[in-house]
Order: C-alpha cells, then structure tokens, then sequence
C-alpha cells in the first residue's frame, strides 16, 4: 500500500444520498395519501349510484310482470315510493331519489293482437342530495326493457 494514503472500510451514507432518498420516499407517501383521498371521495356517489340501479331494476320488474301496463302506480306496491306530481319518490338512507316512468309501443302484430311496448324508468337524485324535485343539478340512472302486451295483459 502506498504510504499517506489509507483505505477506508467505513461504510456509511452521505447526507446527499438521505436526503434523496427521504424525497422519493416522501413523494410516494404523498402519492398513497392522494390515492386514498379520491378512493374515499368517490366511494359515496358509487353507493348512491347503486342503490338508484336497484331502485331501477326493481320497478322496471315489478312494472315487467304487469305486462307494461300503462296504469302501472308504483306507489301501490307499500315499499315507500310517493307520487309526486308527475313523478315518484323514494327516499333511501338520507338520499331522496326521483322516479320518472314513460313508455311508447314499438311493434303491433295485428294478427295475434300483440304489442311490443318498450318501458322506461328514470332514477335522478340531486347532487346536494336534497328533498326538493330535481333541477338541473342532478344525477340520473336510466333503465329501459321491452315487452309483449298480448290480450291478456298491458
């Protein structure tokens, strides 16, 4: 070994190389935190919006099994919805929801006397949530189906 000069067997970090590795550490904390946030802010509006397809999908059924009739009063079945003028509404865990139902024939066989009737169901809630009708700050779920309106039914 040459004389003055040693070899050192320390091994250790510089500050520079903490306080790189503390700022990417700090970054990708920030970046979890940030993730979480938007996951936790959207997963309210994703429940609200689900519970409208289920209020949907059940009266869209209920409405099926009458054969599309066009005096079909979901108010009638005792499970909370309203008639509200024009429309309906339910109200679900603090969220008033607001149900608005139309249908229109699209087929006629004159021969079997039977219609195909498309039937509609529109679910809107307001952004705020609030219990007063909808305006133009609302959200909305549409669900549609067809059936066949024979002799029997509609």
């Amino acid at each position: 070994m040459i004389k003055g000069i040693q070899k050192s067997n320390r091994r250790a970090f510089t500050i520079m190389e903490i306080v790189i590795a503390s700022t990417v550490m700090g970054i990708g904390v920030l970046g979890v935190f940030n993730y979480q946030y938007y996951a936790v802010a959207h997963a309210n509006p994703a429940q609200i919006e689900v519970k409208a397809s289920k209020i949907g999908q059940l009266i869209l059924e209920d409405w099926k099994e009458t054969g599309g009739s066009t005096g079909f009063d979901p108010s009638l079945l005792q499970i909370g919805i309203t008639r509200d003028v024009d429309e309906y509404k339910v109200t679900m865990d603090d969220v008033t929801f607001f149900l608005k139902l139309s249908s229109k024939d699209r087929a006629q066989d004159l021969v079997s006397r039977t219609t195909i009737r498309q039937i509609n169901v529109m679910v809107k809630w307001r952004k705020d949530y609030a219990d007063v009708p909808v305006n133009s700050d609302y959200l909305s779920y549409s669900m549609s189906t067809y059936v066949r309106v024979d002799r029997s039914g509609g």
